[in-house]
């Protein structure tokens, strides 16, 4: 519209009645069709002919600006030839660019009297000279801004200039053309809010201070099971549960009148089915139409939301596989037992592993393993409905016995969970048999804590699993207290490797041939750590093979050894061989090249040095680890099988394994002098290495009654603190120098 119409209204002076009514009835043509909301195109095209009608021989026309690209096309000029369109369409605004293009340019009123000599029609003087065009006056009109967004014009077919009933007729045009756009851009606007309302997911309802709808989406009926209809002047009062209306609708009346703004989760009641959890916001606005105040809610259904946070919820606190709690569940709901546990009443934590469970995985794959985890758990549940149950991986299981008035009564429920676990489980065609091994804590004498009671029954699981199987027993403290030992040693035994520390130290133990004469040295470790002491090696070394720490100890002994075994005179390292206990754990390719290392490093010869390896450590149960042993063996290394007697050797796999010395366990010789049964099997493993053709030491000779027992027996070499306890490397030199 025009700056004059801006902001007042435009009241019609002139001195000619019919004038005025002709504009005023232009006027209230082209508004009544605003307000039917007719098209853009529709409303400028009335007002372009009511003008025509008003002024005779002329032509009007509305030029709008597209501000992106700088130029003017024709929105309207009904009486104008479709053909000079083209001529209109792209026009740059400037000076020369027309009565139109001069006052976008300009942002004022420009008249052109005379056309043809007018040089503000330079650019457009070939289609003045082809439509006969006299003059053209063009009035700018301004919307939201400082610069003029189009131009009303009326272009006359002779040369003149405008009376006051043109220049009133083009200032009401104007302001009309102004109208018309601004009503159709906000219209365009709403019609596009109103979609944006109806297309999204967002539940959208406005409603009064008396809390009357007066308007919903679709989707916040569909929301809530309602027509649109229904809805409609409904108290939101009653979209509330009833238990916490009141004090929802005064929480929310507080806000709007504090803040204007009230959010928060809650409950809408459908209108058939349960209370449907949402998020909603609200906020206090004035109506732009009438300058009310009213309100308008945007809720999100969050129901899909909560029941994947409850599923979330469930999955991190149960197992999958079982359905029983994992242990953070157990956790919890332990927590919660022993809040809930009266006086005098006691709580019973029992830890219950299935015995061996491993090589039904190993041997039938997990699948298999699963199902019968599944059915243990059936088995369980279906014997203690309600009592809490959890799976902490692989196949150990929590329970937790919660009201027991007397502790005796886990005697009977720990001995019926073992008779349980001895029931044969059938999955498809197959039949397994099982036993389980049971540890229990009990609150409050065991512990006060969760963590303390889950802690106990772990420690007394362990202790039973130590003593053997298909049993359970209770915590002790002293159970604790070895436990506690255990991890203490496995962390400096851990801190000590790594750190390369001079906490190890190799002692040797000399071997004899029946002349007296040395013909061999066992390297033994011995550890000093500093704030343990002196640890034995019965704590030490089994705690290494449990936690595979052996790997890297048994690298540093054997390193160790062969370095100070050079240090000896070179007539003794002819004589003697070097021996060195091997871990099953260590027989993989990397101990290949670790020894390869070894002994490039040192210099060692291979031919020298004797691996051990214990009978018991089954050596025939992998290819790769009689792979590694041949391996060796073509390097020069012999193979000494250790402890001979105490494990079950084939004999079949015995000829094939690289082994070139038997050395009888200490627990055969001890009591060879008593033990007619002893004797006999030292009698039978002395026949079987000379049909082998393998060397056999006898270990733990202690005494001369026992050398010369071994001698008549046919053994001719040996080892034992009768000749010689394990010592350092110098003590060793002067006992061996002593000797010869």
């Amino acid at each position: 519209m025009s700056k004059e119409y801006l902001h007042s209204g435009w009241q019609p002076e002139h001195d000619d009645p019919e004038v005025v009514l002709s504009l005023l009835r232009l006027q209230s043509r082209v508004l009544e069709a605003i307000a039917r909301n007719e098209p853009l195109q529709s409303i400028l095209n009335l007002l372009c002919r009511e003008a025509e009608q008003c002024i005779g021989e002329a032509v009007a026309s509305v030029m709008m600006l597209d501000e992106t690209r700088g130029t003017l096309s024709l929105a309207a000029a009904p009486s104008l030839p479709r053909e000079a369109w083209p001529s209109l369409t792209g026009l740059k605004p400037s000076e020369t660019a027309g009565s139109c293009g001069n006052a976008i340019f300009l942002g004022e009123p420009v008249y052109v009297c005379n056309v043809a000599e007018d040089s503000r029609w330079d650019d457009l003087r070939a289609l003045a000279q082809d439509y006969s065009v006299g003059a053209c006056w063009s009035y700018p009109v301004f919307l939201q801004s400082d610069q003029p967004q189009a131009t009303f014009a009326i272009t006359s077919f002779r040369q003149r200039e405008p009376d006051t009933r043109d220049d009133l007729l083009l200032r009401v045009g104007a302001h009309l053309t102004g109208l018309a756009i601004s009503f159709s851009q906000q219209n365009s606007l709403l019609k596009q809010m109103n979609a944006a309302i109806e297309a999204t997911s967002e539940g959208i309802c406005f409603f009064g201070l008396d809390r009357r709808v007066t308007q919903v989406n679709k989707a916040f009926a569909q929301m809530l099971g309602y027509s649109e209809t229904v809805l409609q002047e409904m108290d939101i009062a009653k979209l509330l549960p009833d238990d916490n209306r009141a004090d929802l609708l005064q929480e929310m009346r507080a806000s709007l009148e504090d803040f204007r703004a009230w959010r928060g989760e809650l409950e809408l009641m459908r209108f058939d089915g349960p209370p449907l959890p949402v998020i909603a916001s609200i906020n206090r606005m004035d109506n732009p139409c009438t300058g009310q105040p009213e309100h308008v809610a945007v809720v999100t259904n969050i129901e899909q939301i909560k029941a994947h946070a409850e599923r979330l919820e469930y999955l991190l606190d149960h197992d999958n596989l079982t359905q029983f709690y994992n242990r953070r569940g157990v956790e919890k709901a332990l927590r919660t037992e022993l809040e809930n546990c009266r006086d005098g009443e006691h709580v019973g934590v029992v830890c219950l592993d299935l015995d061996r469970f491993k090589n039904i995985n190993d041997t039938f794959g997990h699948k298999i393993g699963d199902q019968i985890l599944q059915l243990m758990s059936h088995r369980l549940r279906n014997a203690w409905p309600d009592v809490v149950m959890g799976r902490q991986g692989g196949d150990q299981f929590l329970l937790v016995f919660s009201g027991l008035h007397r502790i005796a009564q886990l005697n009977a429920i720990l001995d019926k969970l073992l008779y349980l676990s001895r029931e044969p489980m059938h999955v498809g065609l197959s039949e397994f048999l099982f036993t389980a091994t049971a540890g229990v804590a009990v609150y409050p004498e065991d512990g006060h804590s969760v963590e303390a009671l889950l802690s106990c029954a772990d420690t007394a699981l362990h202790e039973a699993k130590k003593q053997g199987r298909d049993h359970w027993l209770p915590y002790h403290s002293r159970q604790s207290d070895q436990l506690n030992r255990m991890l203490d040693i496995e962390n400096a035994l851990r801190k000590d490797l790594l750190g390369h520390s001079q906490a190890f130290q190799v002692v040797y133990q000399l071997q004899y041939r029946e002349d007296g004469q040395p013909c061999g040295m066992e390297a033994l470790v011995r550890w000093r750590n500093e704030q343990l002491g002196a640890v034995s090696p019965a704590e030490f070394i089994p705690l290494a093979e449990e936690t595979g720490l052996v790997r890297d100890l048994g690298l540093v002994v054997l390193r160790t050894a062969c370095e100070e075994f050079l240090q000896l005179p070179v007539l003794w390292q002819k004589q003697l061989k070097l021996a060195v206990n091997l871990s099953r754990m260590q027989l993989s390719s990397e101990l290949v090249v670790a020894v390869m290392d070894i002994l490039d490093a040192t210099g060692f010869d291979p031919t020298r040095l004797e691996l051990e390896v214990t009978e018991t450590a089954n050596l025939q149960s992998s290819a790769t680890q009689r792979n590694v042993l041949l391996t060796l063996q073509k390097l020069g290394i012999r193979f000494a099988l250790d402890d001979f007697g105490t494990g079950y050797s084939s004999l079949t796999e015995l000829k094939r394994l690289p082994v070139s010395t038997l050395k009888i366990d200490q627990t055969l010789t001890r009591d060879i002098l008593e033990d007619a049964s002893d004797a006999a099997l030292v009698r039978a493993a002395l026949a079987l290495g000379d049909a082998l053709g393998l060397d056999v030491v006898a270990e733990g000779v202690e005494s001369a009654e026992q050398l010369q027992m071994l001698k008549r027996l046919g053994c001719s070499r040996f080892q034992g603190y009768y000749f010689c306890k394990p010592q350092p490397l110098a003590e060793l030199q002067e006992k061996i120098t002593q000797q010869s």
